[in-house]
């Protein structure tokens, strides 16, 4: 997976790791073809 292009990093309570490009955040999954994609929420801003 290339990460190249990120703006910041979130750890959520579960221990995943998100890579964000401003609002949308990617993280690998077990399948090496696909990552799971979320949009940034306001409580993982504190």
């Amino acid at each position: 997976m290339d990460f190249k292009y990120l703006t910041h990093s979130w750890k959520s309570n579960g221990g995943n790791l998100y890579y964000f490009c401003y609002d949308y955040g990617y993280m690998q999954v077990d399948d090496p073809n696909k990552v799971l994609i979320i949009q940034q929420q306001q409580y993982m801003d504190k």
